[in-house]
């Protein structure tokens, strides 16, 4: 039933939303692109939660619903941490007090979510969205349709596995790219000769430089840091028994900065996924979006979306790092620094039209 909401979400058909979205995103940075510092996190939410929401239910989203979910759902990646420790501490569920006050903050999430799927089927008006596709889905054993109760979990799922952790590797990106001037002005060379030709699909070919930045910083930072998978059945590991039913943590965040397997793993390098001799690494250890047959499958989503916002960023302004500030990562549901990431931005006095 969600495989033909996934044919919208191709990366051909959303590429206009992302567009659109990154030029409203440029707008509300000029006001901010003075020189100073400012915290750019909330902005990478709304400008990723834009892009879904376009793709979901044809409509941008608002400044005040973007805060609303940033500021929701930083409450509860905290809570469901914590949580999380708690159930592997063998706690009975009902029992755990962030669960509790997570269900505060999901609420909320939801509630927005919520309102824009019970609009649509109140308007009973059809658009070339995924919330059309869910809703005309059928079951095909029963001939069912989705319950509205069941449209928002999907939405749900889908809203916030295609924006958070795309927002934090768009943060963690401009961080990076923000320490290394001669980066960012290869980028700028890439980012002026796409948006100069008037920003086409066919034209992404001129970013090969900003997709490797996009793809070493989430080397770096991955969004999400460990992934915890179920043993299928028993097995032996490093010499250890692994029961069926154990759970395994898979860590990106190790297996991309191992020695053995990368050539200074904690140098910000985009040249290394052109580096022949770095092949072996990203063939065995990257896996920022997973591996194998539960590989994400907004992969190929993210990847576009996130190197068009860089590239539409670094056509517009210049880039310049915050002294003062050091993010501290936290890995929670997404790595996010838990004392956000600042920069500074300056309109480019040369930038091409």
């Amino acid at each position: 039933m969600m495989t033909p909401a996934f044919e919208h979400a191709g990366i051909h058909n959303t590429f206009e939303a992302m567009i659109d979205a990154s030029e409203e995103m440029i707008e509300r940075l000029r006001p901010l692109a003075t020189g100073e510092t400012f915290f750019l996190d909330q902005e990478m939410t709304h400008v990723t939660a834009d892009v879904i929401f376009r793709t979901i239910y044809s409509r941008p989203m608002k400044r005040e619903d973007s805060k609303i979910i940033f500021d929701a759902f930083n409450s509860y990646q905290e809570l469901a941490y914590a949580h999380s420790v708690w159930r592997l501490a063998g706690c009975p569920d009902f029992l755990s007090p962030p669960r509790i006050r997570a269900y505060k903050f999901a609420r909320i999430v939801r509630g927005l979510l919520e309102r824009f799927v019970h609009e649509r089927m109140a308007e009973n008006k059809g658009q070339n969205d995924i919330l059309q596709s869910l809703m005309e889905a059928k079951d095909p054993e029963t001939g069912d349709r989705f319950s509205e109760s069941e449209l928002v979990d999907q939405v749900a799922i889908m809203f916030l596995a295609g924006h958070e952790t795309t927002a934090s590797a768009l943060s963690w990106s401009l961080y990076l790219i923000s320490h290394v001037p001669e980066v960012a002005v290869r980028m700028q060379e890439e980012a002026d000769a796409f948006w100069s030709a008037g920003a086409q699909f066919k034209n992404q070919k001129l970013l090969n430089f900003t997709r490797d930045v996009f793809r070493e910083a989430m080397r770096l930072y991955p969004p999400v840091a460990m992934m915890p998978k179920d043993a299928a059945h028993q097995e032996e590991m490093r010499e250890k028994k692994v029961r069926k039913g154990a759970v395994i943590m898979v860590s990106p965040w190790l297996s991309h900065r191992n020695r053995d397997g990368w050539t200074e793993p904690d140098m910000f390098d985009p040249d290394r996924f052109s580096n022949p001799h770095e092949s072996k690494g990203v063939r065995e250890r990257y896996m920022p979006f997973s591996k194998g047959p539960r590989v994400c499958l907004g992969a190929s989503f993210a990847m576009q979306e996130g190197v068009l916002i860089l590239s539409a960023i670094l056509h517009n302004f210049d880039i310049a790092k915050d002294e003062n500030h050091v993010p501290e990562p936290v890995a929670r549901l997404t790595l996010r620094p838990i004392n956000g990431i600042s920069i500074r931005l300056t309109p480019r006095d040369s930038q091409p039209s």
